[in-house]
């Protein structure tokens, strides 16, 4: 405990290392390069980097041509600052360095888990028809679906290539029989949803890139007159006197853009999607008498006005808030995070006091580094795994919904306050250089472990007395192992456990606490207590099965009698209501004739499908997890009735 609480100091020391060298290096580039007025006239910049802004802000600069019009659009935009300028010669050299490619789908149910995993996800999508010849030409070309793919990445839309000769099912069942671009955007907010799926036969980047704005753009709210700017978008939510039980805090975050635009950038367009349900965005284009007035209130136009229920902020005016999708994701991240945004920062933070407490042990043999090295990094994990599961537990108690919602306002403050900008600017700084930051922390735990092994000796040295610690104390497994007396009259052989290694000449041996050895013994199992009670599959023939009948057919009593009897068992009768429209398991819907099985909490799967589920899946339904041969609690209800 003591060597955690020492890499905790440790670490907040770093992070102040950090942030007060990051503000001397400011002070050194402001004094330097006079970069005390940030803001750039566009007429001054080239026609390449005017292209490359408008490309990075996602501003289609179709048909403009001269230098004038293009500094327009860009001045129509955003303003612009001397670090996003500074910023474009970086970002072109790694859009020309970067290797990832389009990602290739191997069959239907390998589309269905990647397209429909999350909500936030945006799929841009190939179709290659089925056909006899398995290279069919695709709609696009290798250089221009790179072209198209290296545009839209950096704003969070993947790519993906689907092959129809791997799943003709589906694409049959979707009319996919020519070649044709697919747009798969979620259609709710939660998760595992399904999504909407859109088609397209364009082969001209610039118009798959317009088409692709316009269908992201259907999560940012035009908004119509200025009366309703000023009521829903202009004012805070904690200013409003009344204010009805359903406004959560979580939904009074909103991003207004006030522009000359008629259509909003496809950064905006993608963040709409990506914070569906968090963040409300809205767009607003000026006209010349609207202009003036709205500067009194937000003043440069155009600009991006941030609401929260604590006030209203200006994007844009400070250090690190640029006009694209990854500034722009970053802030609002930090002003409405979601559980996983907290879940990868406390993930990141434990093992940075693990790599610290890693640095600090010192023992002779090897063995013993690699056993304390691997205690202390599986220890500090599962702690907070453990940590994570108690929240999930009572995630859904009143008291707790009071306590995130108190935090989530001193969050915003924070990160909405001049030191929160410096932090998320230093962190920006420090996830674009990966392997500076690992390499920097790495030499400051060095540094740390050196200057107290020098504080350490040099106090030794004064004092006269060599330093007596033994191994155990040193390393974080006293809490594992007992020193015992290694005396004559102790020495024999059987007190020693036979897996632990007996070390060098010293005055005391070691062995396992007892009660230990279980616990590893157990720990050995890879399901972790998760076995099934019943390891009997009888019960697999009782399930009822039956057919799907055509709308036309009359219903076969015996099958009726079976789905209502179970074969006489009650424990085993089916709940017809349940039954959807489609398999759970395979993703497919229920063809007429097609042999169905059900299970006793009511949910039915084709039965081939649910035979192979429950021979790998330990006998549970695929959706309610419910135990494959145990009674549910409805078919008591059902009989009583």
């Amino acid at each position: 405990m003591h060597c955690m609480w020492a890499a905790l100091v440790l670490l907040l020391l770093y992070m102040l290392t950090v942030f007060l060298g990051s503000r001397v290096l400011d002070i050194v580039l402001w004094c330097t390069t006079e970069q005390g007025r940030q803001l750039v006239d566009p007429f001054l910049l080239s026609v390449r980097q005017l292209k490359q802004l408008l490309e990075t802000r996602g501003v289609s600069h179709t048909g403009y041509i001269e230098k004038q019009e293009l500094a327009q659009l860009v001045q129509d935009s955003a303003d612009v600052t001397t670090a996003e300028v500074s910023e474009l010669s970086a970002r072109e050299q790694e859009k020309l360095s970067s290797t990832s490619d389009s990602f290739e789908f191997t069959g239907s149910a390998h589309f269905y888990e990647q397209v429909e995993d999350t909500k936030d996800s945006v799929w841009l999508v190939q179709v290659i028809p089925a056909g006899r010849d398995s290279q069919q030409a695709p709609l696009l070309d290798d250089y221009t679906w790179k072209f198209v793919h290296n545009h839209v990445a950096p704003f969070a839309v993947r790519t993906g290539i689907f092959n129809c000769n791997y799943g003709r099912r589906l694409c049959r069942s979707k009319g996919w029989f020519e070649p044709l671009l697919l747009l798969a955007l979620p259609r709710g907010t939660k998760p595992k949803d399904r999504v909407v799926l859109r088609t397209s036969q364009l082969n001209r980047p610039q118009a798959i890139i317009e088409w692709l704005r316009e269908e992201l753009s259907i999560r940012v709210h035009k908004i119509s007159d200025v009366e309703e700017l000023e009521k829903d978008w202009l004012t805070d939510s904690s200013s409003k006197s009344s204010r009805s039980s359903n406004d959560l805090s979580s939904s009074e975050v909103k991003v207004l853009l006030l522009t000359h635009l008629i259509h909003p950038p496809l950064f905006l367009a993608a963040l709409s999607i990506k914070f569906t349900g968090r963040i409300k965005f809205g767009m607003f284009t000026l006209k010349k008498d609207e202009s003036e007035s709205l500067k009194k209130r937000v003043g440069r136009t155009p600009s991006y006005v941030i609401t929260t229920p604590e006030g209203v902020t200006i994007y844009g005016q400070r250090k690190g808030e640029h006009f694209n999708f990854k500034s722009m994701n970053t802030f609002l991240r930090s002003i409405q995070p979601e559980i996983n945004d907290i879940f990868l920062c406390s993930l990141l933070f434990v093992n940075m006091i693990v790599l610290l407490q890693i640095l600090q042990v010192s023992v002779d043999l090897w063995w013993k580094k690699i056993v304390s090295t691997l205690w202390i990094i599986v220890s500090h994990n599962l702690f907070l795994f453990w940590v994570w599961i108690f929240v999930f537990g009572i995630r859904r108690w009143p008291l707790f919904g009071v306590v995130t919602d108190s935090l989530l306002v001193f969050v915003r403050y924070f990160w909405m306050s001049q030191l929160g900008t410096f932090v998320r600017s230093d962190c920006q700084v420090i996830s674009s250089h990966p392997v500076l930051f690992i390499i920097s922390f790495i030499l400051f735990g060095y540094v740390a472990k050196q200057f107290v092994s020098f504080r350490s000796s040099s106090t030794q040295t004064q004092q006269g007395t060599p330093d007596q610690r033994t191994w155990w104390e040193v390393l974080p497994l006293d809490c594992l192992f007992r020193p015992i007396s290694t005396s004559p009259l102790s020495s024999s052989t059987s007190h020693i456990h036979p897996y632990v290694p007996m070390p060098g000449p010293g005055p005391f041996d070691t062995q396992l606490e007892e009660g230990i050895e279980m616990l590893i013994e157990r720990l050995a199992v890879p399901n972790l207590w998760l076995q099934s009670h019943s390891h009997n599959s009888d019960y697999i023939k009782d399930l009822p099965v039956w057919k799907v009948p055509s709308p036309t057919d009359e219903p076969d009593e015996e099958v009726l009698l079976r789905m209502m009897d179970s074969n006489g068992n009650s424990d085993r009768q089916p709940a017809a209501a349940a039954c959807g429209e489609d398999c759970a398991v395979c993703l497919e819907g229920y063809q007429i004739g097609e042999t169905l099985c059900g299970l006793p909490c009511g949910h039915c799967y084709h039965h081939q499908c649910l035979m192979l589920w429950l021979q790998t899946d330990n006998h549970h339904c695929p959706i309610c997890r419910w135990p494959a041969y145990k009674t549910h609690p409805h078919q008591h209800k059902y009989h009583n009735q």
